[in-house]
C-alpha cells in the first residue's frame, strides 16, 4: 500500500504516467538500460504530488553544478546578504551542501557557516576549500548536527529528495535554537502545471510542491512560514521559516488565581445560596468547578436551553433552572458568565426591571452592571 509522505493519506491510481524516464544523475558508459515508467501520484486529502517508487540510490547526497551559473552565483550572493541583515542571525548550517557551491557563498557573507552532506567525495571537496562540513543525514528526528543549535539554517532544492521528507524537517528543527530563521528551496510546482512541463518529472524528485502544500509540510514540521516567493525564472518556490515555539501557559494558572479571588470577593458581599448564574455554558461550568463553586453558595443556574433546564450541573451540582423559574424565585444577585452572550442576557434582565445586583464575567473581568 502506498501513503502519501506528508498526510499518510493512501495513494492508489496514479494521476499521470511518464514512460522510460532517466535518473537525473544516471549517466553511463555503456548503452544500457537506465530508465522506466514514472507513476506520479496527488493525494486526494492534502494533495501532494509526488512519486511513490523507492528513491534513486545517490539520493542522500546532494549534486549540483549550479557554480557553473554566473546569475545563480549573483542571487545566491544577494539572497544571503539579505538574509543575514533582516534576521541578524550567527551561526548557520546548509543542509545538504553537496561540494559546497552554496556555503563557499554563505561563508562570505556569514564566516560562522557550516554544511551537513552524506556524500564522501563531496566532504573531500568541500574541505579541500576550506568550508567547514560535517557528514551527516537527516533520516531520524533525533538525528544531532555537531555544533547544534544552530541559529539559522538553508535547504537548497534538496527537500524534494527526502523519502521522509516531515522527518528531516523536525530534525532541523530540532536542531535549531529558540526563534531560528531559515529558507528552503524546492522547484516550483505551480509553474509545471501552469506550462504542463512534464519535463520537470524526474525519479530523482519524489515530491512537488505548490505554495500550499509546502506552507503545509512545514507548518506540520514547527514552522512559522513568513513568506513564499516564487524565484529564478519561476523555477524555485522560496520559503522564509521561522522556528515556531510553544506558547507559555504561564498566564493561565495566574489567572486562575485572579478569577478565584474575584469570585471569593464577590461571594463575601452576598449572602450563601443568594447568588444565581446565568449560564450552564462550558465557561461557567468551568469557573464554578475551580472556583470550588457548590449549591450551598449558588441558588442555581439559569439556562435558556430547556435540555439544560431540570437538571445538575456537571462536577458542582447546581440545579439548572428556566428563566422563568428564575423571575418567579429570585436571588439578591445574579452573575452572567456566557461568553459572547454576556451582553445580550444582561439587556433580557434588565428588561424584566428586577431589584437585584446584576454582574457579568467575560474574558477575566467581573464586571458590575448595576
Amino acid at each position: 500500500m502506498k501513503n502519501c509522505k506528508l498526510c499518510g493519506n493512501t495513494l492508489t491510481k496514479p494521476v499521470f504516467v511518464l514512460p522510460n524516464t532517466p535518473n537525473a544523475q544516471g549517466f553511463v558508459a555503456q548503452r544500457i538500460r537506465s530508465a522506466g515508467n514514472l507513476e506520479i501520484f496527488e493525494c486526494p486529502c492534502c494533495h501532494l504530488v509526488q512519486l511513490a517508487c523507492k528513491p534513486v540510490n545517490y539520493y542522500k547526497e546532494v549534486i549540483r553544478s549550479t557554480n557553473v551559473s554566473k546569475e545563480m552565483r549573483t542571487l545566491r550572493l544577494k539572497q544571503f546578504k539579505q538574509f543575514f541583515k533582516k534576521y541578524k542571525c550567527k551561526k548557520t548550517i546548509e543542509i545538504g551542501c553537496g561540494t559546497g557551491d552554496y556555503l563557499e557563498i554563505l561563508t562570505k557573507v556569514n564566516n560562522d557557516s557550516f554544511g551537513l552532506e552524506a556524500g564522501k567525495k563531496s566532504i573531500n571537496v568541500c574541505k579541500d576549500k576550506d568550508l567547514k562540513v560535517f557528514e551527516g543525514y537527516l533520516d531520524k528526528e533525533n538525528s544531532k548536527i555537531q555544533k547544534a543549535p544552530y541559529d539559522s539554517f538553508i535547504m537548497m532544492n534538496f527537500l524534494e529528495h527526502f523519502p521522509h521528507p516531515l522527518t528531516a524537517l523536525k530534525a532541523i528543527y530540532n536542531n535549531l535554537s529558540v526563534n531560528a530563521y531559515g529558507i528552503i528551496e524546492v522547484p516550483n510546482f505551480e509553474e509545471t502545471i501552469k506550462e504542463s512541463n512534464f519535463l520537470d518529472f524526474v525519479p530523482d524528485h519524489l515530491l512537488y510542491f505548490t505554495k500550499d502544500t509546502l506552507a503545509l509540510m512545514l507548518g506540520l514540521a514547527g514552522f512559522e512560514v513568513i513568506k513564499i516567493d516564487s524565484v529564478f525564472h519561476e523555477y524555485i518556490l522560496q520559503a522564509e521559516v521561522k522556528k515556531r515555539s510553544n506558547h507559555s501557559y504561564t498566564a493561565f494558572n495566574a489567572e486562575v488565581l485572579k478569577n478565584k479571588k474575584q469570585i471569593k470577593d464577590l461571594l463575601k458581599k452576598i449572602p450563601n445560596r443568594e447568588l444565581a448564574i446565568w449560564g450552564a455554558g462550558h465557561q461557567s461550568l468551568t469557573l464554578m468547578s475551580v472556583a470550588g463553586l457548590d449549591d450551598k453558595k449558588i441558588k442555581y443556574v439559569i439556562d435558556s436551553a430547556p435540555f439544560k433546564q431540570n437538571k445538575l450541573t456537571p462536577a458542582t451540582f447546581i440545579p439548572i433552572v428556566s428563566p422563568l423559574y428564575f423571575k418567579q424565585n429570585l436571588p439578591k444577585a445574579v452573575l452572567v458568565i456566557a461568553g459572547g452572550y454576556n451582553s445580550e442576557i444582561v439587556q433580557q434582565i434588565k428588561k424584566y426591571n428586577l431589584k437585584i445586583k446584576v454582574f457579568s464575567f467575560d474574558k477575566g473581568i467581573l464586571k458590575n452592571e448595576k
